[in-house]
């Protein structure tokens, strides 16, 4: 797995379900014991190996820490350990999540915070992680933990006696200790409510986490393909919902999250291919309307998201190619059967099957990132949302120097890409009068980019409409498309990008 992960161009790796848990179907997240790494994989030499041989490879490697809850489990677990229901957590009803089923820490006892603390050490130093990604951090944030409460942005929401003043404090004194003792450390929080403040040092007044994770992309992409048609979407609620974030405080951006790839719930290109993903992913067989809009859209988003979303880039690993089946552990309502527990990664090397496009896109977007950097560079300015020809065009300010070419460049390639990727998917839904026929009467496929783009990589006019090329004249600029062969094959990046 490791060096498949190397080839598509992943620097970070984030272990989940590693912590004990009795509950398979948990996911991970009904930890019993907080110092044992799970059996179910192996033993702890063959994690601390793991560990080594991706560093080895120059990846990164984070551990999915659940300190937010613990379970309720009395034989196996903290709760009733010395017969009291409040040696770690809050006593009564306070201590119990209602929606999670489990207790919840008090984290105002200095034993809890030892307790939790020296976790953080133990997973460092005995296994020698480089950091965390912290479930679960809008629970400990506040003490309605987030359980029916929307969050508007008002100061009054974070800053209320609706905040849990003493999980705050735990993590305060968990990032201040992790990046004193270990200076290389990555935190990234899992926060829904945008808490000001909490990507910030502890000096500057903040929690001190490094990157926290853009959890209102996913929620946008799954109500737009829900709700909306593709011509009624609204590239200015795309590109605010991408953008809005606090300023200085990093973002981990993600198109689909590993809650939808589990059984109930439906990925993206489950969403986009539905039932045909079973019939019509072969070469072999017709190039349907639904499969070349699903294959053009998965990409779209990836792409936008990479390239708006924030500073780092999430993909829980399967859903780069559009994964065809969920994901399912072994539990009662299965018969507790292993059958889905599996991601099928031998589909993208079969050249017969269409997933290998997707691989080889999301592959690119990657290594192109890791060449051109816009995810560490500071946010992209928006230069032109059009709702009629839906045209999204962006790129980053730089400072000074030879960079201010190569980045603006590139990210012009961007725009035309998303004009080419919006035109792929509007034509095969047959909606070119939201477009003004951009495409002119010529029906762009997904396989087509190599027609559109001349010898030298620069983009053709052949096939587009007199309209169409005002866009693409402002946007391309003769630019050249780096590493592209072609949109049924053009992949994962840089700059804390997370394979799960």
């Amino acid at each position: 797995m490791l060096p498949r992960i190397k080839y598509l161009g992943y620097n970070v790796i984030q272990l989940m379900a590693i912590m004990e848990h009795a509950y398979y179907a948990s996911f991970g997240y009904q930890v019993n014991s907080f110092f044992a790494a799970s059996s179910r994989y192996g033993t702890p030499e063959d994690l601390k190996e793991l560990i080594d041989t991706a560093h080895g490879l120059g990846i990164t490697v984070l551990l999915d820490v659940v300190h937010s809850h613990a379970s309720k489990n009395t034989l196996d677990g903290l709760n009733m350990f010395d017969g009291s229901d409040h040696l770690y957590f809050h006593e009564g009803g306070k201590g119990r999540h209602e929606l999670w089923d489990s207790r919840l820490f008090n984290y105002g006892h200095h034993e809890v915070l030892r307790f939790l603390l020296s976790n953080l050490r133990f997973w460092m130093e005995g296994y020698q992680f480089d950091g965390f990604r912290f479930d679960g951090v809008t629970s400990m944030l506040y003490t309605h933990h987030g359980i029916g409460t929307g969050f508007s942005g008002g100061y009054h929401e974070y800053f209320g006696p609706n905040v849990d003043e003493e999980g705050i404090v735990y993590l305060m004194l968990a990032n201040e200790m992790l990046h004193n003792l270990y200076p290389n450390c990555i935190t990234i929080a899992e926060d829904v409510s945008g808490m000001p403040a909490l990507c910030l040092p502890l000096s500057l007044g903040g929690v001190g986490f490094d990157y926290r994770l853009a959890m209102a992309i996913p929620d946008m992409y799954i109500k737009l393909l829900k709700e909306k048609s593709d011509d009624a979407w609204d590239l200015g609620n795309i590109a605010f919902t991408l953008t809005n974030r606090r300023h200085g405080e990093k973002t981990i951006a993600y198109a689909e999250s590993h809650d939808q790839a589990l059984v109930g719930d439906k990925s993206l290109m489950m969403w986009l291919a539905d039932k045909e993903m079973y019939t019509h992913m072969s070469v072999l067989t017709e190039l349907t309307p639904i499969i070349e809009r699903a294959l053009s859209l998965h990409k779209m988003i990836r792409l936008v998201t990479h390239g708006l979303g924030g500073e780092g880039w999430l993909n829980f690993e399967g859903n780069e190619f559009g994964h065809p089946e969920w994901l399912d552990f072994p539990r009662a309502g299965n018969d507790n059967s292993f059958w889905y527990a599996r991601r099928q990664l031998n589909l993208t090397e079969d050249e017969l099957l269409r997933y290998r496009f997707l691989n080889e896109f999301d592959r690119t977007m990657q290594w192109n990132e890791e060449k051109y950097g816009w995810l560490h560079s500071p946010q992209a300015y928006i230069s032109l949302k059009n709702e009629t020809d839906k045209v999204l065009a962006f790129e980053p300010p730089v400072s000074s120097g030879s960079s201010i070419s190569t980045l603006r460049n590139h990210t012009r390639i961007i725009a035309s890409v998303w004009i080419l990727l919006v035109c792929i998917g509007l034509s095969l839904t047959r909606m070119r009068r939201s477009l003004g026929d951009l495409a002119g009467t010529q029906r762009i496929q997904g396989s087509s980019l190599r027609t559109l783009l001349g010898m030298d990589g620069r983009i053709s006019h052949r096939f587009i409409s007199r309209r169409g090329r005002r866009w693409f004249s402002l946007l391309n600029r003769r630019s050249k498309l780096d590493h592209c062969h072609g949109w049924d094959s053009v992949q994962l990046s840089h700059r804390v990008e997370i394979s799960l």
